[in-house]
């Protein structure tokens, strides 16, 4: 049994996790050590898991669910911290260690001073079931460059609605796109927009983003920092130029009712 214990704001309250127990799947292997601490917001009390995850299988895996269960001394699950690990370009390869982190709040002066907590794998996906993400390179169309098969046939196979966001120093638009008409319009300058370059991390307030609902209910598209893609990767997230991308963002601009020196963009309808 491993004891873990932090003082709460009050100094005659001390609260504790008895029991911190893991439950691997399908070739993973977790183990770790948990706190149940005092947090600076008064008041606040919370737990907080650190996780090693190890690979002890041949395969390559891409994405792993894993959940905790917080109980009290009745064994009542008080709360379920539920977290996704995704290596989208790197994935975990065999023997690889990595670690993971959960955390809950509560108020000190109602929690339980004693709780146990279960962690354990839900799901686990290989590179063969889920590949990892494609890196985009400079000349790639941006429809073909995004791991998506809607996407990749964007052309043969339509969405049946589009929303375009812009959101300008947190004034947001959107334009809601059903029509066959505005539909072909939005497509036609989209599929012509190419990757230019990879350029790191960008600093901006306006985040954009186009997403595409397609009829069996897939909905995916893209986010933008200003004019430039974004997308998740293992070590972070990673920005690109686009080349062709300013008859799109007209278009954009247009739908939504904005203008290039519009400084508060007014709402034309929400998801």
């Amino acid at each position: 049994m491993t004891r873990f214990t932090a003082q709460t704001d009050n100094p005659e309250v001390t609260v504790s996790i008895e029991q911190l127990s893991f439950e691997g799947l399908d070739g993973i292997e977790v183990t770790g050590t948990g706190e149940y601490r005092y947090r600076t917001i008064p008041g606040s009390v919370g737990v907080d898991l650190h996780l090693t995850l190890k690979n002890t299988s041949s395969a390559s895996i891409s994405k792993i669910s894993w959940q905790a269960e917080v109980k009290d001394p009745n064994g009542t699950v008080l709360e379920v911290i539920e977290r996704v690990w995704n290596g989208y370009d790197i994935p975990f390869g065999p023997e690889e260690e990595l670690g993971c982190r959960g955390y809950r709040s509560y108020n000190s002066e109602t929690v339980p001073p004693v709780l146990s907590v279960q962690v354990r794998i839900t799901q686990v996906f290989t590179t063969e079931e889920l590949p990892p993400t494609h890196r985009p390179i400079a000349g790639e169309y941006l429809y073909q460059a995004l791991s998506n098969s809607h996407m990749a046939n964007i052309k043969e196979h339509p969405p049946v609605s589009a929303d375009l966001t812009i959101d300008r120093m947190g004034a947001r638009s959107v334009a809601h796109v059903t029509s066959e008409n505005g539909l072909a319009e939005v497509i036609d300058a989209f599929v012509k927009i190419r990757i230019r370059n990879d350029h790191g991390a960008a600093v901006t307030d306006n985040y954009n983003s186009v997403r595409f609902t397609f009829d069996d209910g897939e909905v995916t598209g893209i986010s933008l920092l200003l004019k430039n893609l974004t997308l998740p990767m293992r070590r972070g997230e990673v920005c690109y130029e686009l080349d062709d991308f300013e008859p799109f963002w007209n278009l954009m601009s247009r739908l939504c009712g904005t203008r290039e020196d519009d400084r508060f963009a007014h709402r034309r309808g929400w998801f």
